[in-house]
């Protein structure tokens, strides 16, 4: 039997033996050619992977309870509950295990395949990314068209702590040099036609983290809520716009993530400068409003259950109410219910609120000057790219314009960590200035070298990396409280050991060295 003619339970299996060999997600997700996270969904699917979390989600799942009930009892997004998950047969859009199995087995292939169709067959054996970079500038000087201008954009970022304790927040300041309130931010400077895409590597340098679980950019919650009124209809009209569709093809969303060795840091600041280039397929606007077409179709209508906390007051008087069945308050056509409604009946690994990550930074987030746009004001025109990289059939086709909808922006990543980045723009740099965390020489040089390099540039920071796989914020001030407080030596010796095989130095690194 062929690699390609792998059935589903030979392809658990193996994950299944490799983890049992080396005991390492990480390692495993690599061997297989698949994300950190799918390894870690099968094997809780298997019953192999096991945390006190992960037992909490599966014994509330099989009561019955919906994911956003399980979230809203767990106080957690529902994004982390679906990461700890099995799979199940119900669920719409769940991967095809089969087929994603022979999809990552082709995925360096169809890499190539598509750095062929670029420029041609003599750069097919170059990396990628370089061959679709080069390209750009090939059809620029072809066509004799100026670049785009490029200006400098500052953006503050902040690791959010929201929930971290006191003593938490104590020993980040102390050990994480994080500020008073235990906050890890990041003042940088990006050339202003940085997509989304393109500020996730930035971001997983600037923290330290090793690009090793998923993640999302996500709106503010109040502009989302603005935009999409609470309504199924409000949030597809913005599919293929402004959001992500239902598509499940992380081979094509992952399309550039190519790194097979050498220094992770030079391949991650080969992802972030420019100039920038989209190589996949699944956020074009015609193929995510496919998916909501197809979605549509495999459910015009919906039994729209009770809601957990309708169904917990209706039962309090029951004593042990795990039998009895959620009421279905209606059927209804599902561009008519709200999304509440819709995640209460159907669970969408998907979610509804991803960005797409093609979209430019600043064409979606504004500083606090700007005035902010409806949801009418979307796609109102088509916009044609200057130049395009030739991917499949794709070549020039314009996509609906989009305008500054928030100013506020959350990067999310690794669901099981659960870390969130929160972005915000800024007109200048003046309170950066003044505070003397930035002199109007150093900014001088680094304006320069964002268009000049066409690279982003941090300017201040405060805080040291983080770790991945350390628990999020709160398992990282657990992890500085045993490495510089801990008696047991041996612990100490372990923790750091681990956390430097992970990539972590607590090693100071100067702000021009950041990116």
């Amino acid at each position: 039997m062929g690699d390609d003619d792998l059935t589903l339970e030979k392809w658990m299996e193996q994950i299944s033996s490799l983890y049992r060999e080396n005991r390492s997600l990480k390692k495993t997700a690599e061997q297989m050619g698949v994300a950190y996270g799918k390894v870690r969904k099968v094997l809780i699917t298997l019953g192999e992977y096991k945390t006190p979390f992960s037992l909490k989600v599966t014994a509330l799942r099989q009561k019955g309870l919906q994911v956003s009930e399980i979230a809203d009892i767990l106080g957690v997004s529902e994004k982390r509950i679906n990461a700890f998950l099995p799979y199940e047969k119900s669920v719409y859009n769940a991967p095809d295990l089969t087929i994603d199995a022979k999809k990552s087995k082709r995925y360096r292939k169809r890499i190539e395949t598509a750095a062929q169709n670029i420029v041609g067959r003599e750069y097919g054996k170059k990396n990628p990314e370089k061959v679709m970079k080069e390209s750009l500038i090939m059809m620029e000087k072809e066509q004799g068209t100026e670049k785009k201008e490029i200006r400098p954009i500052r953006l503050h970022l902040e690791l959010q702590n929201e929930y971290c304790t006191d003593e938490e927040a104590r020993v980040l300041s102390r050990y994480a040099d994080a500020t008073d309130r235990g906050l890890l931010t990041r003042d940088i400077l990006i050339p202003s036609d940085m997509p989304l895409h393109n500020l996730h590597y930035t971001i997983q340098r600037l923290y330290g983290w090793q690009n090793s679980h998923l993640r999302c950019f996500r709106l503010d919650e109040q502009d989302y809520d603005r935009l999409v009124r609470g309504q199924v209809k409000g949030w597809m009209d913005l599919v293929g716009i402004l959001f992500k569709g239902l598509t499940d093809n992380s081979n094509d969303e992952f399309w550039d993530e190519d790194y097979t060795g050498g220094s992770f840091k030079v391949w991650l600041k080969n992802k972030y400068s420019g100039p920038y280039s989209y190589g996949g397929n699944s956020e074009r606007h015609q193929v995510a409003k496919d998916s909501i077409r197809r979605f549509v179709e495999h459910f015009p209508v919906i039994d729209v259950r009770e809601s957990f906390h309708e169904y917990r007051e209706r039962t309090k008087e029951m004593g042990d109410p795990k039998n009895e069945p959620y009421l279905i308050l209606k059927k209804a056509p599902v561009l008519e219910v709200t999304l509440k409604e819709l995640h209460s009946t159907i669970n969408l690994e998907a979610g509804t609120s991803d960005l797409l990550e093609r979209l430019e930074v600043i064409s979606v987030l504004a500083s606090h000057t700007e005035p902010l746009a409806d949801a009418d004001e979307l796609g109102q025109r088509i916009v044609i790219p200057e130049y395009e990289t030739n991917h499949g059939n794709y070549k020039g086709v314009g996509e609906p314009e989009v305008l500054p909808v928030t100013r506020k922006i959350i990067y999310n990543y690794d669901y099981g960590d659960d870390w969130n980045v929160e972005i915000i723009r800024k007109d200048d740099c003046y309170d950066l200035l003044q505070a003397g965390a930035v002199t109007e020489e150093g900014l001088k040089q680094a304006q320069q070298i964002v268009v000049e390099k066409h690279k982003p540039v941090c300017i201040s920071k405060k805080g040291g990396y983080v770790v991945d796989d350390v628990g999020g914020i709160h398992g990282y001030a657990n992890f500085l409280s045993t490495i510089y407080e801990s008696e047991d030596r041996e612990e100490r010796a372990d923790m750091r050991w681990w956390a430097e095989d992970l990539g972590w130095s607590n090693r100071k690194v100067s702000v021009d060295r950041m990116l």
